[in-house]
C-alpha cells in the first residue's frame, strides 16, 4: 500500500467531505492531517492513510446524526481514558446508536457510553472502512490533485493519466469545460494557467476600447 500523503482535494473524493469541513476539523484538532501540516498561508496539507480512515469514522458517526460538540466531548472522554492514544477515530471502536457514542474497552471488550447509560449501540467495522478507502486509493494511483494560482485566487485542478498517450490530461471542476493535455505534469499546469486566464476573460470580459471616431481630425487654430 502506497505511504504518499494525500492532499485535502483528493481526501475530499476519498471520504467525502468537503473542503471545508475536513480544514475545520484539522483547524478544531479533531483529525490533523498526520504526514504534513498547514504552515501558513498557501501550505498545503498531507493526510496518511489512517486520516483517512479517521475521517470516514468520523464521517459515519455524523451520518448518524450525532452532531460535532458530542464528537468532541466523545473524543475529549475517550483520550481521559486511554491517554496512549494518539488518534482515538483510529486506534479504538467507536460505536453509535445516532444519540450517543461508545467505545470498546480496550481489556473487557464491553461497550462504554461516553455521553448517555442505557443505550443501544449500532457498531461501526473499522476493518469495512480502512476496506473501502484502501479501494478507493487504488482507484486513484494515477490521479493528482493540484491548485493553480492566478490574481490571488486558487483553482483546483485534477491530473490523470492520458490513456492515448504518455502525458497527462488536466481538468478545472471549477470551470465548466475547462480542460488540457500536457507531455508531463509540468506542461500541463502550464496550460492550465493559460487555459484560465483565457475562460475567466471569457466570463468577464474588459471595458470596450474607447472609440476611435474622430481621432486623427486636425484641430484648427484659425478663425473664420
Amino acid at each position: 500500500m502506497s505511504t504518499k500523503g494525500f492532499r485535502t482535494g483528493l481526501v475530499t473524493q476519498l471520504v467525502g467531505l468537503s473542503y471545508k469541513q475536513i480544514d475545520h476539523y484539522d483547524r478544531d484538532g479533531i483529525v490533523q492531517p498526520e504526514i504534513q501540516k498547514a504552515s501558513g498561508r498557501g501550505s498545503r496539507r498531507l493526510y496518511s492513510r489512517t486520516n483517512l480512515i479517521e475521517l470516514m469514522v468520523l464521517k459515519r458517526i455524523l451520518d448518524r446524526g450525532v452532531s460535532l460538540a458530542k464528537i468532541r466531548r466523545s473524543l475529549k472522554e475517550a483520550r481521559k481514558r486511554y491517554p496512549s492514544s494518539k488518534r482515538p477515530l483510529y486506534d479504538l471502536t467507536f460505536r453509535t446508536d445516532g444519540r450517543s457514542i461508545y467505545i470498546d474497552d480496550t481489556e473487557s471488550g464491553t461497550p462504554i457510553d461516553l455521553l448517555n447509560p442505557d443505550q443501544p449501540v449500532i457498531p461501526i467495522a473499522i476493518e469495512n472502512i480502512a476496506g473501502r478507502i484502501d479501494h478507493a486509493i487504488e482507484q486513484y494511483e494515477d490521479h493528482r490533485i493540484e491548485s493553480v494560482q492566478y490574481k490571488g485566487r486558487s483553482y483546483l485542478v485534477e491530473i490523470v493519466n492520458d490513456t492515448e498517450s504518455t502525458g497527462c490530461v488536466a481538468r478545472c471542476p471549477g470551470l465548466l469545460g475547462v480542460s488540457v493535455k500536457g507531455a508531463n505534469l509540468d506542461e500541463a499546469l502550464q496550460r492550465m494557467r493559460e487555459r484560465i486566464k483565457e475562460a475567466l476573460a471569457q466570463l468577464s470580459p474588459g471595458k470596450q476600447k474607447p472609440s476611435d471616431k474622430g481621432r486623427g481630425k486636425r484641430k484648427s487654430g484659425k478663425k473664420d
